[in-house]
């Protein structure tokens, strides 16, 4: 499997809103991708590699939030 990196953590393909905050940036969007190394976002403001960002997730079915204090940007993908 040349090529191939086998991930390390089972991967949730969810739907969550989020917000994330931080250097100068606020905006909000949707988790697509959950694992315990990282997530996959889609959002309505532009975050740039290397950014430290507090997250807000709404998970479905659960009242209170889950808050995440520091995520790093480790990539982007720009459309």
């Amino acid at each position: 499997m040349a090529g191939f990196v086998m991930r390390k953590g089972q991967r949730l393909k969810t739907f969550a809103p989020v917000r994330y905050l931080g250097d100068g940036v606020a905006g909000e969007g949707i988790i697509k991708d959950l694992s315990l190394s990282g997530s996959y976002i889609t959002g309505n403001r532009p975050v740039s590699v290397g950014m430290a960002l507090a997250l807000q997730i709404f998970v479905p079915g659960d009242p209170e939030l889950l808050l995440i204090d520091r995520a790093t940007v480790k990539w982007v993908k720009r459309v």
